[in-house]
C-alpha cells in the first residue's frame, strides 16, 4: 500500500468522519476488521464524530454501528433515513405509493429482481430466485415473500432496490434518472445494485442536514466512499477520500485515494491523519 501524502500546509482541524460501509470499511466478508474498529474508536476518543452513511437500512447497519462504538448518529437507505445516537429514527424521506408501484412495474418488465422495505424487513415477490436468501445472509434482514409486490405496497417506501448484472443496472439507471428527473434519486451502490430513492434522499443532503443539527462544519468533515451513491456526500465534505478500486467518477472528486477495503485502506487513512495531528482543536 502506497503512503498517503498529507500536505504539511493543510489545516489540521477534523471534527467529523462520515463513511460509507460496503466496499469502503466493510469488505466482502461482511466483517469489520479489528484495525477499522480501532481506528474509528481512536477518532472518537479524540472527540471526532464518526457517522456511518449507507445504502443499507438502519436495521442492517445497527450491528456494525454498535461494533464501532455506537453513540453517534447514522444515515441509512441512501440518505432516506437518519438515526440519532440512540438508534432512533430522526428523519425519513419516502417514495409515494403510486410512484413506487410504477417503479415495480418497470423493474418487473425488465425481468429484474426487486424488493422494498418496511420497518426492519424487506419484501419481494420472487419464489425461485436465490437472491432473497443471499440478501438475508449479507444484511441480517429478514425477507418476506408476498404474492404481488406492487399490490402489497400500500404506504410510502424509503427505497426500492433492483438487482441484476452491471451493464443492465447502468442502462436502467440512465432510463429511470431521465424519466424521473426532479422526482426521484436513482443511483448505484454496488455494480449489481440499482437504488431508487426519494428525490431528497442522498447521503450528501442527509449529512448536510445532520451537520446543522449536531454542529459540525463541512470544511472540517472527512467523507469516505467508493460508489456512485457516495458522490453527493464526497462532494459535500471539505475533505474526501476514495477507497480502493472505486468508480472513476468517485476518484475524480476526492483529494485522497486510500488502499483497498479488504486491506483496511480507510483505517490506514484515518490512522495517518490522526498521527499527523488532525483533530477537533
Amino acid at each position: 500500500m502506497s503512503k498517503i501524502f498529507i500536505d504539511p500546509a493543510m489545516p489540521r482541524k477534523l471534527t467529523c468522519i462520515v463513511s460509507d460501509m460496503d466496499g469502503t470499511i466493510l469488505p466482502p466478508t461482511f466483517r469489520l476488521s479489528e484495525r477499522t474498529i480501532a481506528a474509528f474508536k481512536r477518532a472518537q476518543s479524540l472527540g471526532i464524530k464518526t457517522i456511518l452513511a449507507s445504502g443499507r437500512s438502519g436495521a442492517s447497519m445497527r450491528p456494525y454501528w454498535e461494533q464501532l462504538g455506537g453513540g453517534n448518529q447514522y444515515i441509512g437507505s441512501n440518505g432516506a433515513q437518519t438515526f440519532d445516537g440512540a438508534g432512533n429514527l430522526m428523519h425519513e424521506e419516502t417514495i409515494e405509493v403510486d410512484t413506487a408501484r410504477e417503479i415495480i412495474r418497470y423493474l418487473r418488465a425488465e425481468n429484474v429482481y426487486c424488493q422494498t422495505y418496511y420497518d426492519e424487513r424487506f419484501y419481494h415477490e420472487s419464489k425461485d430466485n436465490p437472491m432473497p436468501e443471499r440478501y438475508e445472509q449479507t444484511t441480517g434482514l429478514r425477507g418476506v415473500h408476498v404474492p404481488d409486490l406492487e399490490k402489497y405496497i400500500d404506504r410510502p417506501v424509503v427505497k426500492i432496490l433492483g438487482i441484476d448484472y452491471p451493464e443492465h443496472v447502468v442502462s436502467m439507471m440512465n432510463t429511470l434518472a431521465k424519466k424521473y428527473r426532479g422526482k426521484l434519486n436513482v443511483s448505484i451502490s454496488d455494480p449489481h445494485f440499482l437504488e431508487i430513492a426519494p428525490i431528497n434522499a442522498t447521503k450528501g443532503k442527509a449529512m448536510a442536514k445532520l451537520a446543522e443539527i449536531i454542529g459540525v462544519e463541512r470544511e472540517h468533515t472527512l467523507a469516505l466512499g467508493d460508489s456512485l451513491n457516495d458522490l453527493p456526500m464526497l462532494k459535500w465534505a471539505g475533505m474526501s477520500c476514495a477507497v480502493g478500486s472505486c468508480h472513476a467518477d468517485v476518484r475524480s472528486v476526492c483529494a485522497w485515494n486510500a488502499g483497498e477495503c479488504a486491506e483496511d485502506g480507510a483505517a490506514v487513512l484515518i490512522e495517518t491523519l490522526l498521527d499527523e495531528g488532525f483533530g477537533p482543536k
